[in-house]
């Protein structure tokens, strides 16, 4: 996955540059406690990050299975359907010493 492998990366660096940003604010700057609180959400994303990538990986593994599941009954269903036109339409009909294919 990209995003895993790649984009999370770029943006724990992106985090770190505000970060850095934000330590030179505090010491200017006073930020109330909802500002606070909501700083706090902004840095501890990353840290929960982990558990989604693997929350999304069983997710997409338990669908896949569904689908392949309902693929095989679709398919299996296909051919049935498949099987009893073959054998309720004649493949060639004989006329006049002529064997001529019937769709």
């Amino acid at each position: 996955m990209q995003v895993e492998n790649e984009t999370i990366f770029q943006q724990e660096k992106k985090l770190v540059a505000a970060k850095n940003r934000l330590a030179f604010l505090v010491d200017y700057a006073n930020f109330s406690p909802a500002e606070m609180r909501l700083n706090s959400n902004t840095f501890m994303w990353h840290g929960r990050m982990p558990a989604i990538f693997e929350e999304h990986r069983l997710i997409i593994s338990e669908k896949r299975s569904q689908y392949e599941e309902a693929l095989k009954v679709w398919i299996f269903f296909l051919n049935f359907f498949l099987f009893t036109h073959m054998i309720s339409t004649p493949l060639c009909q004989n006329q006049d010493s002529t064997m001529e294919i019937v769709a």
